[in-house]
């Protein structure tokens, strides 16, 4: 893929500000070539299948340093483009302040897809991924008309990965399609040159204990009615 421009472009914090959504086992590699940029893809392409291509900051013109904003680059392996659109707010459940740059992940709700929800974060890519702006509002764009169970996480470390313990987390406790959500407004703004909406789902995220393996060392039952037992470490 070539995406040209008129002057010359550099890019910037490639590994941080760039994801594809669906997630692709392998990253496309991005180079610039001439006045633009050209983008190989690494991974097989699921069929029927529309892709977004996610820059973030990463191109930045060559003279003036100027961030060409959320540029997003959007095709389908199929005869169509899904188009359904979600928005919502990330905010910290403990301080009440905005979670800035949180991914939100889209993960199919129809159980024979994904049969292991309690570890659906630890386990499986999401099926579409959508990135919070700096004051906790993002629009999840190219969804398919379908019921989403969604999470979303701070990343910390940009590996674009759940840490438990590291990564606040926040989850909603309810399915959602964008077909039957709903109706928001989005605008641009013009002040910090991002989309921004009437947040349709609100995520209070937390920083989750990872769970350590206990091993049952003892047991008691002293009463008829009641059982002890008592666990420790490995």
């Amino acid at each position: 893929i070539y995406i040209g421009f008129n002057e010359y472009v550099v890019i910037k914090d490639q590994q941080k500000e760039f994801f594809t959504s669906p997630m692709m086992k392998r990253n496309p590699t991005i180079t610039t070539s001439g006045k633009g940029i050209r983008i190989t893809i690494l991974d097989t392409l699921a069929e029927n299948q529309t892709y977004a291509l996610n820059f973030g900051n990463s191109i930045v013109d060559n003279n003036e340093g100027n961030v060409l904003s959320d540029l997003r680059y959007v095709f389908s392996t199929g005869d169509r483009i899904d188009s359904m659109v979600m928005s919502g707010y990330t905010v910290s459940a403990s301080k009440g302040d905005s979670v800035s740059k949180s991914l939100i992940f889209f993960y199919p709700a129809d159980a024979d897809s994904i049969p292991e929800y309690d570890s659906l974060l630890l386990k499986y890519k999401p099926v579409a991924v959508a990135r919070a702006a700096n004051n906790g509002i993002f629009i999840a764009q190219n969804l398919k008309p379908i019921d989403y169970k969604i999470y979303a996480i701070e990343d910390k470390n940009n590996n674009f990965t759940y840490d438990p313990e590291t990564d606040m987390v926040g989850f909603q406790d309810s399915v959602y399609n964008p077909l039957t959500g709903p109706d928001f407004q989005v605008w641009y703004d013009t002040t910090r040159h991002y989309l921004t909406a009437n947040p349709q789902l609100y995520f209070k995220m937390f920083t989750d204990g990872r769970f350590k393996r206990q091993n049952l060392s003892e047991s008691k039952r002293e009463e008829q009615h009641k059982i002890t037992l008592f666990f420790g470490a490995p």
